[in-house]
C-alpha cells in the first residue's frame, strides 16, 4: 500500500511539472526623456477593450530612473471629437495629450511624449 502511495505522488508531481506553462511577460521600453528616465511598457497589463473610442486601451506604465522602477502607473486611453485623452487610471485623472488639428477646443493640452510612445506602442501591437 505504501508504493502505490508513494508511485501515485510521483505521478501526481511529474503531471504538474510537466503541466506548466512558460510565462512571457515582459517590460518593452517605449522612450527615453532627456534626464535619462526610461519608460516601459508592461505588457502583461495590456487590455484593449471593443471597437468604441472610450477607454480602448489600459496598460502600465513604468517609469525608470538610475535603473531604480520609481513609479508604475495604470493608464487609460479614450478619443472624442479630434482629442486624445490619457487616464490616470489609480488617480481617476484625465488629461489631454493631443488635439487634431482642425479642433480650436479650449483644453489644454499636456506635453507627455511617454504617454504618446505608450500609446504609438499600443497601436502598433494591438490595433
Amino acid at each position: 500500500m505504501k508504493k502505490v502511495l508513494q508511485v501515485l505522488a510521483l505521478v501526481a508531481i511529474g503531471v504538474q511539472f510537466f503541466s506548466i506553462s512558460p510565462v512571457s511577460a515582459q517590460d518593452v521600453w517605449i522612450y527615453s526623456a532627456q534626464d535619462g528616465t526610461n519608460y516601459y511598457v508592461m505588457d502583461e497589463t495590456v487590455a484593449v477593450r471593443g471597437k468604441g473610442n472610450m477607454d480602448k486601451y489600459r496598460a502600465m506604465l513604468k517609469t525608470v530612473r538610475n535603473n531604480t522602477c520609481i513609479n508604475k502607473t495604470t493608464w487609460s486611453f479614450s478619443f472624442d471629437e479630434g482629442y486624445v485623452m490619457a487616464t490616470n487610471v489609480e488617480k481617476d485623472e484625465t488629461i489631454v495629450i493631443h488635439r487634431g488639428t482642425s479642433f480650436d477646443g479650449n483644453e489644454l493640452v499636456y506635453n507627455r511624449p511617454e504617454l504618446m510612445a505608450l500609446l504609438d506602442w499600443l497601436y502598433k501591437n494591438f490595433k
